[in-house]
């Protein structure tokens, strides 16, 4: 969730005076009294907020004297106030040309420079402004601007405390010192900051809407949303304030309020992308899916490449069986994130040659992803895939590797350093090829199956687990491999365990929707109503532990194998253990799921399933099985073949949703 920091105080000063001897002096058309004169005339129509009047007085001093620097400078603030600010900025600097001295020229040529965005500009601006007049508060104040929207923040923190040595009472330089703190993440001193600037104005809206952002940061959301209120009351079309009261209530779980809130933000701003994204999820999270989707929907038509909304529009349509749009939303979300300049390029020289990506500081690796990705690069080259240049990519990642198994041993996880990821960073996490994944003619699944047997063997077990082999139909078991080994989605890992891709990855091809189509058609009592849920593929290393023991938020998991059967050395091995034992219903599934690698959460799932009985069932290539998803499960022991083609491979398929079932969900109906 989004939210938004205010700056204040950009304003504008009418500079009358200051510089007017030295004016005077390079006037030579005509009598300086009279030029002032129609410039006294001019500025009395600008105070009274009379625009074009005041424009076409300034215009009639400069047709006398074009190079007057005070009617310059006033045509300027003009230009400035009417949101034409390119024209401000000639202005200001032809003013400025002929009055090189006059502090008030430089400060407002600062504010207009900001404006256009050319924040170095700005900032010497605003220094020579201070170096003709050291204790102009309002330019310390705008230089701080300048510093923040660089991204200077200490140089910032600076500049405030230079201008309120200066003007203690400057309630807007408080604020804005605030906004420089919270960016540094010193959310106390922000906080302090903020008050300063309450207690000099307590009807300060823009104050009390800032403090409300950095008392969320600190967690405490009870006073972040009164803080918000108190904005509001002094403010109520302030759109950003309703957005972010209703972001903290989203934090407090008082979603109908929440709603209520980004509700009005969007009455205030139809167009605000994010307070639609916001709404979409508390709308969602009170299960109003058709709402949710819609509001979805609306974010995507003002921010097209926000990668989560269509990822959420995505799930909306995966959980109504719409699957064609459901893959459409997905393959979006693919190329948001993943797509850089690599896919499709023709060759390495190519894509080396638009925009480079760069990887962000400490991005975590492990050496089995280096080695996976290399490893399937060579495969694609080898194959006639992609060009043979990118052999430059892959000796990229030998080189990163070597490094770090040096440094770090052959099975390590560790971060690239500054260099490693300055060499990676336009390739890393890209997709390099995409394979097709198309539906097969004639159908996926081995149509000689029993299926009623297969459903019976399920609701019959003791513990919901049924499997049978030979599931998929050569030509439909080809053609996931293929995809699995030619598409470079495999963006995720798990130590050096295994690398892994998801629906909204990549892992997301018609082959498999097809899959999920016939595999309810074929299974109605297994899977009944139950619509896919999500999917996915593993990729192990080749002598690996898999994946630890977990459940599935789903109601029923279904589970299949595709390496070739020759690449597993422990034929009576390899496979899954299944626990008869369901996950207890208060425990918190994702907790249990995202952090079950962490010592204090394995040790606990060990003791629960301490001396449980087990189902262990061998790997064979299209062998499928299919079970209750709160039954805890974890991969046997992996030892396979070296060679990428010889990783084992499994896909993992679930349909419907813990919350639909329970154990009574996959009960014979």
């Amino acid at each position: 969730m989004k939210t938004s920091t205010s700056i204040t105080f950009r304003v504008t000063v009418l500079i009358k005076s200051e510089g007017k001897t030295g004016m005077v002096e390079k006037i030579t058309l005509v009598d300086s009294s009279e030029v002032m004169a129609i410039l006294e005339e001019g500025l009395a129509l600008h105070r009274q907020g009379k625009l074009p009047e005041a424009e076409a007085t300034y215009r009639r001093a400069l047709s006398l004297q074009p190079d007057h620097p005070e009617g310059l400078h006033l045509l300027g603030v003009i230009a400035h106030q009417v949101d034409n600010n390119e024209l401000a900025v000639d202005l200001y600097k032809k003013a400025i040309a002929g009055n090189p001295n006059a502090p008030g020229y430089n400060y407002n040529l600062g504010i207009a420079l900001i404006e256009v965005d050319k924040l170095d500009e700005a900032t010497a601006a605003f220094q020579r402004a201070i170096a003709l007049k050291p204790d102009y508060a309002e330019a310390y104040g705008n230089l701080g601007i300048a510093l923040i929207e660089q991204g200077n923040f200490e140089e910032a923190v600076s500049a405030y405390h230079r201008a309120l040595e200066i003007k203690p009472d400057f309630f807007q330089a408080h604020n804005n010192l605030g906004n420089a703190l919270k960016e540094l993440g010193r959310l106390e001193e922000a906080v302090a900051a903020f008050n300063s600037a309450l207690a000099l104005n307590p009807d300060f809206a823009e104050a009390h809407h800032n403090l409300g952002n950095t008392l969320r940061d600190l967690e405490k959301f009870e006073e972040s949303v009164a803080a918000f209120q108190k904005a509001l009351g002094l403010k109520p079309d302030y759109a950003q304030a309703h957005y972010n009261l209703g972001v903290s209530l989203m934090k407090l779980d008082r979603l109908d309020e929440a709603e209520a809130a980004l509700k009005n933000a969007l009455k205030i701003n139809p167009d605000f992308a994010d307070a639609h994204y916001n709404l979409a999820v508390a709308l969602r999270d009170q299960n109003k899916q058709e709402e949710a989707a819609a509001a979805f929907q609306k974010t995507i038509e003002l921010n097209p490449d926000l990668a989560e909304a269509h990822r959420n529009l995505g799930s909306y349509f995966k959980d109504h069986g719409r699957l064609d749009e459901a893959k459409a939303a997905f393959d979006r979300v693919l190329q948001l994130n993943h797509g850089g300049p690599w896919w499709n390029a023709s060759t390495y020289t190519e894509g080396e040659r638009q925009d480079f990506i760069e990887i962000e500081e400490g991005q975590p690796v492990s050496t089995f992803r280096l080695r996976d990705t290399m490893d399937q690069l060579e495969y694609l080259i080898a194959k006639d895939k992609i060009d043979p240049s990118y052999q430059e990519m892959a000796d990229h990642y030998r080189a990163v590797l070597g490094e770090i198994e040096e440094a770090h041993g052959p099975e390590a996880e560790t971060v690239l350093t500054p260099e490693q990821a300055r060499r990676l960073g336009s390739f890393y996490n890209r997709v390099v090829h995409l394979a097709e994944g198309p539906r097969i003619e004639g159908g996926v699944i081995n149509r000689s199956l029993d299926f009623e047997a297969i459903e019976d063997g399920f609701f019959s077990s003791p513990i919901s687990v049924t499997t049978f082999d030979d599931f998929m139909t050569p030509d439909a078991l080809r053609a996931l491999r293929d995809f699995c080994l030619e598409s470079t989605i495999f963006f995720t890992y798990t130590g050096t365990r295994f690398v892994s891709s998801r629906i909204h990855y990549g892992f997301n091809c018609d082959l498999l929707y097809q899959m999920a189509e016939e595999l309810k058609e074929c299974f109605p009592r297994m899977l009944g109503d139950f619509m896919l849920n999500n999917m996915w593929v593993y990729r192990c290393s080749n002598q690996s532990a898999g994946v630890a023991a977990h459940t599935d938020e789903a109601a029923v998991t279904f589970n299949f194998w595709i390496t070739p059967e020759d690449a597993n050395l422990t034929p009576e091995g390899g496979g899954l253990i299944v626990y008869a034992k369901d996950q207890p219903d208060d425990w918190d599934w994702r907790r249990y799921n995202a952090e079950k690698y962490t010592p204090a959460v394995a040790q606990e799932i060990a003791e629960f399933l301490d001396g449980a009985e087990t189902v262990t069932i061998p790997y064979r290539e299209n062998r499928a099985l299919l079970f209750h998803s709160n039954l805890f499960h974890k991969s046997d022991q992996v030892s396979f073949k070296d060679g990428f083609e010889n990783q084992r491979m499994n896909v993992t398929m679930l349909f419907g949703h813990r919350s639909e079932s329970g154990r009574k969900g996959v009960r014979e109906p």
